[in-house]
């Protein structure tokens, strides 16, 4: 029932939850109330208003007032935001409105329902309707008028809600409920002395429970009455039942004084719940919750296909029924499967049916909805929505459910009904991987005990999705003789997986429910979906599903919002997106045509590329990057704003990197492969991620050496090289150096020649072969002398100060390093030069030249600071730290101590963070904080423990 205006008593406005009959004064009201009396769209003149009004026939000498009055409805309903609205034309005046939303006219709307109803013998219904359509009777109609005309029509409708209290009382009959109808005639209906209706009715009831004796006594005493007032005889209606049912027995025993009201029918309209349940107690204990707190509203319970909804509803439904509520109505929308989608007369149909009600038995499918609030309305009735398409299906049908309690499931995110239509919105998550685990030990007794290792890997193919553990559970279930582990190997294979089970039922695959969810999508969706199958990886960002669907970033944020909704993606924060293992590998089985696939790969191998090399140039200002010469394109790569937002996106990428570097390989991008690689490595291993740094270079190597790029495979062997000596692994990166030297050098490429000598160098420093670094330094110096390569000779300049300092060749490694600053100040290299700077306040330092010293190392971390350079101002830091310490500032040494922790951290270098906490405890230590000073001990013990130092 949705009433929006009564006339029934003061003419009253909705307004939020109750009515309002003080909204105007007296005359507004009673103009708002005979517009509304007449049928919808009825046309009142000036002259009818007016008899309406003042009882006068005429407006004349009124006009001015009466257009005040409609104008001050109009305004009042304006402001009260009702969908009704007073119009006029040509002197005549009406008002549109839904005639069900007036309380007179649903009044009647019912009556004429309730009589079609007993026609068909559904007296049940019809009483229904009648009590619901008589409740609306509270007080005079039309109070605010009294006009002769509102007069009529009172007496008027006096007769019509006697007729429809008539009608009631023939449905009592009808159902046996005799003492009830007398209750009645005996009560409200008592003054009523003379109607034949009435007399006829108590005859009847008189006869049902047996007061046969009674009926003629009562029927001369209202013969004699009505002669009296009338002059006339009874109707001979009255008569002929008389003599009827005087003359006749009834065929009914007595009923009891006290009649016990029928029991309330319990409806338990739910599909059979599975028959092993695990998990899932705290989500049952939350909608308990919910519904204890507030037994109506709306819960959404969404999640990816496969994922459980539709059984953890029936679990609970089952449990809530007789606790908190009386009853479930469960109607299948049929969203993703199963046809067409329900629409709103289907789903009011389905629950008529539930109810016992035949909707073909109500010809109006607006007295079925009105007929279907009456009935929910009786009871605590839980309504399950199951598999909703999106919020638009439920919220037709929650226009007829509102007022009690409705639970949908979609494996859509329901976002509209939470935001329009104020949901509890509740996620199904995948289970857990010991609740699987527990789930399969159940499933498999004795066979799970003698082989858990397989269990467990069984468990993760699952990936916590119910529907999978059942398929396989079954599918182990039929092969006994089949080991666990055998079949733990087999599903390692996700294609097997997708279709498991499908032998008896081909829906019954996980395969066949995500074709469901596929085939809701638009083709552009569509589209996405099948090329994120090509996708080398499981995590991407918008800007590389933008290069592989080749659409513009907005296009496929859109598109990739719609996947999200419909849990074939997950989103990780506001970039990044997370393909389901099963899904993914859904997607690759979905047909696309191999020039597409290609197109695709291409356009991200792109992105890949210039993504890399936008981070190298933020990470290392200073260094050439990769060449990339040849590798123009349209796709729009990711641009870094900062050293820190770099870092962050390749630490959290590197997966991503790693994957689409190994496609690129697989589909013969070789010259893509090895620039991502050597592009990308340096900025991984200084976060720490040495494995993905290796996994870059190795299939950089390989890509470029089966490409025949003598230039590509030479730079990734000295990479390759760099990263063995970082490791420890000098004999490696020795072999690796001396080949892409060997290579460089046959094609001509000097300065590849240079930069294989520096680190071949570093490798015999490390391995404290200072002489042998000397020896190979001053070679690479004698390549780039003349070369018009200043910057390489800077470079080697410093790295030989370095070795003479390391020496105690202190003279000549000043020398060394000044030449070095010089060449760095022509040519305008801000970090080369700060290095230098480093190297120059080392040997000061040796010198004992403290203030000197501080002096450079300064200098060194303001340049660093000025041109971002992270790496070289935490070596500035430190030094200047261990300078201010030797010199006894111990509050400089705390403080540039601190900034080097802060800094070695940011850049994931445990070793130099682990010395700079040496320093600031120290410092602590001196300035009277012992207690601090052992935290920072222990913090840099912590650290070098981790790193396998002690």
């Amino acid at each position: 029932m949705n009433i929006l205006f009564k006339i029934l008593g003061a003419t009253s406005l909705r307004v939020g939850d109750g009515f309002d009959d003080h909204w105007a004064k007296r005359q507004e009201r009673g103009l708002l109330g005979a517009l509304l009396v007449g049928s919808p769209g009825q046309r009142l003149s000036a002259d009818e208003l007016a008899s309406w009004l003042w009882g006068t026939d005429s407006a004349a000498g009124r006009l001015p007032n009466l257009r005040s009055l409609i104008s001050k409805v109009k305004t009042g309903l304006r402001n009260r935001r009702s969908p009704a609205e007073v119009r006029s034309e040509q002197g005549m005046y009406w008002i549109d409105v839904d005639p069900d939303a007036v309380d007179y006219h649903y009044f009647r709307s019912s009556l004429r329902t309730a009589k079609s109803a007993m026609d068909e013998g559904a007296h049940q219904d019809a009483l229904t309707l009648l009590d619901e359509a008589i409740g609306l009777w509270r007080g005079t109609p039309l109070s605010d008028l009294s006009s002769a005309r509102a007069d009529r029509w009172r007496l008027h409708s006096a007769q019509v809600v006697l007729s429809a209290r008539c009608t009631r009382m023939e449905c009592l009959l009808a159902l046996e409920h005799y003492e009830d109808v007398l209750d009645e005639l005996d009560g409200r209906l008592a003054q009523e002395v003379m109607d034949p209706r009435l007399a006829m009715l108590r005859m009847s009831a008189l006869h049902g429970v047996g007061r046969v004796g009674d009926i003629t006594p009562f029927y001369l005493a209202y013969r004699k009455n009505f002669l009296d007032v009338t002059g006339a005889e009874p109707p001979d209606a009255v008569r002929r039942l008389e003599q009827e049912l005087s003359r006749g027995r009834s065929s009914r025993p007595p009923v009891a004084e006290t009649d016990v009201p029928p029991a309330k029918s319990v409806i338990r309209n739910l599909p059979p719940q599975a028959w092993g349940f695990h998990g899932r107690q705290d989500l049952l204990a939350e909608l308990t919750r919910l519904v204890a707190e507030r037994s109506t509203g709306l819960v959404a319970v969404d999640g990816p296909a496969g994922i459980g909804k539709t059984t953890l509803v029936v679990q609970w439904a089952d449990q809530a029924i007789g606790r908190v509520v009386d009853r479930v109505l469960f109607v299948e929308l049929q969203g993703y499967t199963g046809g067409q989608p329900l629409g709103l007369g289907e789903v009011v149909g389905a629950l008529l049916t539930q109810l016992g009600v035949a909707p073909d038995r109500i010809p109006s499918a607006t007295q079925r909805t009105i007929r279907l609030r009456q009935l929910l309305e009786q009871q605590r009735t839980l309504v399950v929505l199951d598999d909703a398409r999106d919020s638009a299906q439920v919220r037709e049908a929650l226009k007829v459910l509102s007022g009690g309690l409705v639970l949908v499931t979609s494996r859509k995110h329901l976002d509209g009904l939470v935001v329009r239509n104020g949901a509890y919105h509740l996620e199904v998550p995948a289970l857990t991987e010991a609740e699987v685990f527990q789930w399969l030990h159940t499933e498999l007794g004795p066979r799970a005990l003698a082989e858990p290792l397989a269990v467990q890997q069984l468990a993760a193919v699952c990936a916590g999705i119910p529907l999978a553990v059942r398929i396989l559970a079954q599918h182990a279930a039929s092969r006994a003789s089949q080991s666990l582990t055998s079949l733990a190997e087999e599903l390692q294979d996700k294609r097997v997986l997708l279709k498991l089970g499908g032998a008896d039922d081909e829906e019954a695959t996980i395969e066949a429910v995500l074709n469901s969810s596929y085939r809701a999508l638009e083709p552009p969706q569509q589209r996405l979906l099948r090329l994120l199958g090509r996708y080398p990886g499981r995590d991407l960002e918008i800007g590389s599903a933008a290069a592989l669907a080749g659409r513009p970033a907005e296009e496929v944020s859109r598109t990739l919002d719609v996947l999200v909704a419909l849990h074939l993606v997950d989103r990780v924060d506001g970039e990044r997106y997370h393909l389901h293992d099963l899904v993914h590998e859904y997607a690759a089985q979905l047909p696309e045509p191999d020039a597409a696939s290609a197109a695709a790969l291409r356009r991200l191998a792109d992105w890949a590329v210039w993504t890399v090399y936008n981070a190298f140039r933020v990470v290392f200002p200073s260094r050439d990057p990769f060449p990339v010469e040849g590798f123009e394109t349209d796709v729009l790569p990711r641009s870094f704003r900062n050293y820190d937002s770099t870092m962050r996106w390749c630490a959290q990428r590197r997966h991503e990197l790693v994957a689409v570097s190994a496609a690129t390989r697989e589909h013969g991008l070789s010259g893509h492969c090895w620039r991502i690689g050597n592009g990308a490595w340096e900025i991984v291993r200084l976060q720490g991620f040495d494995s993905e740094a290796g996994d870059l270079l190795t299939t950089a190597v390989d890509a470029a050496r089966e490409e025949g790029d003598l230039v590509g495979l030479a730079g990734s062997l000295n990479n390759m090289g760099l990263y063995r000596m970082v490791l420890g692994d000098l004999a490696e990166a020795r072999k690796c150096l001396n080949e892409a030297s060997q290579i460089f050098n046959s094609t001509g490429e000097l300065f590849g020649v240079h930069s294989c000598l520096h680190n071949l160098a570093a490798c015999e420093v490390k391995d404290g072969n200072l002489s042998a670094a000397l020896d190979i330094y001053r070679s690479a110096l004698r390549m780039v002398t003349g070369e018009g390569e200043p910057f390489r000779k800077a470079g080697t300049l410093r790295r030989i100060a370095e070795v003479l300092r390391r020496q105690g060749r202190n003279d000549e490694a000043m020398a060394h390093c000044r030449d070095a600053i010089w060449i760095y100040e022509g040519i305008d290299d801000p970090k080369g030069h700060g290095d230098a700077l480093v190297e120059l306040a080392l040997i000061y330092r040796e010198f004992g030249d403290v203030e000197s010293a501080y002096a450079y190392a300064r200098r060194s971390l303001e340049g660093a600071e000025a041109v971002f350079d992270v790496d070289s101002a935490a070596t500035a830091a430190g030094l200047i730290a261990g300078i201010a310490f030797d010199a006894g500032r111990y509050d400089d040494a705390l403080r540039y101590g601190k900034q080097a922790v802060a800094l070695f951290h940011r850049l994931r270098d445990a070793s130099g963070e682990a010395d700079a906490w040496d320093v600031v405890a120290a410092a602590l230590e001196s300035t009277g904080r012992p207690d601090a000073a052992a935290e920072g001990r222990a913090r840099a013990k912590e650290i070098r423990i981790n790193l396998g130092f002690i």
